[in-house]
């Protein structure tokens, strides 16, 4: 889906997880357990990441034997972005117009009865 959007990503497994997880530039995606996580910040003592919307820091050598060694990693470029954006923000446009335009005259009609 990213390729489809015009992101740049790759996805690599990462031998001896301890060490060389501190060579991964932030920001990336992480397979933590059955999950993933967004990891914000490495350093030689602990992890910054977010799992399931919740802001997590754990010691680095905890969150290594959790973690699969998986990563992804993604770079949005000039070209990336929604594919047919105009027309489907045109589409929500005239879908909210008519919703409001709905609500409205069902308001009307409750005043003038």
């Amino acid at each position: 889906m990213l390729s489809d959007y015009g992101v740049n990503n790759e996805s690599i497994e990462v031998s001896d997880k301890e060490q060389n997880i501190t060579n991964i530039q932030p920001p990336f995606i992480a397979q933590f357990g059955a999950d993933f996580v967004a990891v914000e910040k490495v350093d030689a003592e602990q992890v910054s990441f977010f799992w399931k919307g919740v802001h997590q820091v754990l010691p680095k050598d905890k969150f290594t034997r959790e973690w699969s060694g998986i990563v992804l990693l993604a770079e949005a470029t000039e070209k990336s972005g929604e594919p047919d954006f105009k027309i489907h923000r045109q589409a929500e446009i005239l879908a909210l117009t008519k919703q409001v335009a709905f609500i409205s005259a069902s308001i009307l009609t409750d005043f003038t009865i």
